[in-house]
């Protein structure tokens, strides 16, 4: 157990924990039960500090959410930093390590593991600095961090058998998640996985696509049944069933044709209709041709850069939990042959696949260094 390493997956929107359980590697869950810890920390006026959804729910209800703190990356609270509370200052970095800990500390107490070395991921795009952000926060919070990769690395070496199919390839990488998108650029040589390139922006996210439908539905209120938008955005309550209706519909467009919509107006009346995925496709198609802007970008500026060698790249790998809603127009402009769709916990199973390399790689050093090999291929 002391001698694993297990793997953090660090975005703007969240932060996610696995390790080895036995022969598997498992997503660890939170205090509250879940496998994602939202990236928000919450100042409590008895001086706790509080992470999880919890402060999400927060976020929603109250008016004042001055005490509520996040990473510069999350669109969903805007901090400035350093951040002062009771009279002392915290960077972003003490932010992020109070997640950790918090996340890790309770995971402690129902697991019989030591969580200290590990390797974290991050966004592709990201700046060294902000790299090195995310480094000093695992040393904060005490953790002895062995390396860090980034997400779409990570994503590869969760999928064995997806790098031997990409052996000699490059590959494009699109992560869209709720916050940012992140692409990339990686080439697979010997089963190793190399960045190549990477773009990312926190201008598009899967926010425009629940922007969207929270618009359309508050656009049907009003048009079809008469209530004055004013009355809608005003009614703070109204907002948050309206926020939740269209998150929970967005969902099920996923797994269906068409998703039934049901609200009981503040008037007391219910409504019911219904959403066809067909027509919520067409009418976000705009976003999707934004993404595919945004890819063939980088795909050209990396091919004059000679990052790569060809400026067609037809394997591309989606992932992040948006990705269903630009996955098929984006195959089909770019004619994929390998066209392979992730899971939602690929990218933090990759960190920990990743530790397990390191862990050998040092293993063969140490032999090395004792004389047990002649020679010895790292």
């Amino acid at each position: 157990m002391k001698d694993n390493i297990y793997g953090i997956e660090v975005e703007p929107e969240y932060v996610s924990f696995a390790g080895w359980v036995k022969d598997n590697i498992e997503v660890y869950m939170n205090h509250e039960g879940e496998l994602r810890t939202p990236s928000m920390v919450l100042f409590n006026k008895d001086n706790a500090i509080d992470v999880g959804r919890v402060v999400m729910d927060y976020m929603e209800m109250e008016l004042e959410n001055e005490n509520v703190v996040a990473p510069t990356e999350n669109r969903n609270k805007i901090t400035y930093f350093p951040y002062k509370y009771e009279n002392h200052l915290f960077d972003e970095e003490d932010i992020v390590a109070f997640i950790f800990k918090k996340v890790i500390n309770d995971i402690k107490k129902r697991e019989d593991i030591d969580f200290n070395k590990v390797v974290i991921s991050y966004p592709a795009y990201y700046s060294a600095k902000q790299v090195e952000r995310i480094r000093t926060s695992g040393v904060l919070a005490e953790l002895n961090v062995c390396s860090l990769i980034p997400d779409s690395v990570a994503l590869l070496h969760s999928n064995k058998d997806l790098v031997n199919a990409l052996e000699g390839k490059e590959a494009i990488v699109i992560i869209l998640q709720e916050n940012h998108i992140s692409t990339s650029i990686v080439k697979i040589q010997n089963c190793d996985v190399e960045l190549c390139c990477a773009a990312g922006t926190s201008s598009i996210g899967g926010w425009q696509w629940n922007g969207y439908m929270l618009n359309y539905i508050v656009n049907l209120l009003c048009n079809e049944y008469g209530v004055p938008k004013s009355e809608i955005y005003d009614d703070q309550d109204m907002m948050f069933l309206i926020r939740h209706k269209a998150e929970v519909t967005l969902k099920s467009l996923v797994e269906s044709d068409k998703s039934r919509l049901s609200v009981r107006m503040f008037t007391g009346k219910n409504i019911n209709t219904e959403i066809k995925r067909a027509e919520f496709e067409r009418n976000t198609k705009p976003l999707t041709n934004q993404v595919i802007n945004f890819i063939q970008d980088m795909v050209g500026q990396a091919y004059c850069n000679r990052k790569i060698k060809h400026n067609r790249i037809n394997s591309i790998i989606f992932a992040g939990d948006y990705e269903y809603w630009i996955r098929e127009e984006i195959k089909t402009k770019i004619d994929s042959d390998i066209c392979v769709c992730a899971l939602k916990s690929d990218i933090v199973k990759g960190t920990v696949m990743y530790g397990e390399i390191l862990k050998q790689r040092i293993e063969k050093l140490d032999m090395a260094m004792n004389g047990k090999f002649d020679y010895i291929n790292l």
